[in-house]
């Protein structure tokens, strides 16, 4: 039987981009085709023939910190604050919506095409154990600095930084994974990089989450 966590690997992506193999549905949501996965090996060496048996797995980095986001995972919005969401410049009532294997919060700015989300993958047991073993499929994968103990990955199937986008990966645990999708406003494209922006937000999350959970 296959494993939940290898019928798709659900990617939030700012950029609205495909994995490799992928269908795009509506609203910029990448939901991977189903496959079938190879045994899979855990950081230690273990063998796990679905790849949700040991994690973590496929070179991921274990989270030496784990966050109990129980509170924040049916309420993405109050992953940040009202006063982080204003330091980035956005309206700081956040968009809540579901989403595959979770729900999202999404806080935009239409007039400066600028926009900042947070989803959890709750619904996805392998956590950033997944995306590492379809890095592979993946134009853009750069681990940036860990979060306080929590691994961070920049990823897209295609690279559209100069665009402005970027997704990131959160670990919150072996378990769950979250993911923070970033687009700059358009008069920061050319002089800002949207991963250390996105990493931005994400460290705010981290803060945010470790206080109220």
């Amino acid at each position: 039987m296959r494993s939940r966590a290898w019928h798709a690997v659900v990617l939030l992506s700012a950029a609205a981009v495909l994995l490799a193999g992928c269908a795009q549905p509506e609203d910029g949501e990448a939901v991977p085709a189903g496959g079938t996965p190879a045994a899979t090996e855990s950081s230690s060496g273990e063998s796990s023939p679905g790849g949700n048996e040991v994690l973590p797995h496929s070179g991921a980095p274990a989270v030496t910190d784990p966050i109990d986001a129980s509170r924040f995972v049916g309420e993405p919005c109050e992953s940040l604050t009202s006063d982080q969401v204003g330091r980035l410049g956005l309206p700081v009532e956040g968009d809540e919506s579901p989403a595959p294997y979770g729900r999202k919060c999404r806080w935009s700015d239409p007039a400066k095409a600028a926009s900042a989300s947070v989803g959890f993958l709750d619904d996805l047991p392998d956590g950033i154990s997944s995306l590492y073993a379809s890095r592979e499929q993946n134009e853009v994968f750069e681990e940036l600095e860990p979060i306080q103990g929590h691994p961070v990955v920049a990823f897209d199937s295609i690279d559209v930084r100069d665009r402005g986008s970027c997704g990131v990966a959160l670990g919150l645990s072996d378990e769950l994974m979250a993911q923070v999708a970033v687009n700059t406003s358009r008069d920061k494209r050319e002089t800002s990089d949207p991963c250390e922006a996105a990493h931005r937000v994400a460290t705010m999350a981290v803060e945010t989450m470790k206080r109220g959970s």
